[in-house]
């Protein structure tokens, strides 16, 4: 057996020492390491593209979870699981109507867009209707009374 496929065998078997040896080599030598590897990109701004390119090619449904997951967590404060548990706990319903059926798109994640509290789940036609009352209490009042007629 040649000595680079003995190395790979016992890094194997020794996963946990390898890694906490290359986690203290990185951790004694992070300030050199990171030097080298900023210089390597500036000095290759084409490489790092195609490499960016290509991990996405690869890795397209990885890279859409991963979006969504920021997406959720820049736009509500909650990860898409979270959201997953207050629709189970509103028993996969619309928080308003209760219909369970989510609309084209989806179910909508509905918060306060001056607190930016996530209040709960809603199907589109509700999340449409509270939007374009503009979250305002008094309008959806008068839109009631309006029916009541």
């Amino acid at each position: 057996m040649s000595s680079p496929e003995y190395q790979q065998q016992w890094r194997e078997a020794n996963r946990e020492k390898t890694r906490a040896y290359r986690a203290a080599y990185r951790a004694k030598n992070r300030a050199e390491l990171y030097e080298k590897q900023t210089a390597w990109k500036e000095a290759n701004p084409e490489r790092i593209k195609e490499l960016k390119a290509r991990w996405y090619v690869e890795n397209r449904e990885k890279s859409r979870a991963s979006s969504k997951r920021s997406a959720f967590m820049r736009n509500y404060g909650i990860t898409p699981e979270q959201a997953e548990q207050m629709l189970e706990a509103q028993d996969f319903v619309c928080a308003i109507c209760t219909s369970d059926a989510p609309g084209q798109k989806g179910w909508h994640v509905d918060h306060c867009h001056s607190s930016g509290k996530v209040r709960g789940i809603l199907c589109g036609f509700c999340n449409l209707m509270l939007g374009y009352a503009r979250d305002n209490k008094s309008t959806l009042t008068k839109a009631v009374e309006y029916l009541g007629r």
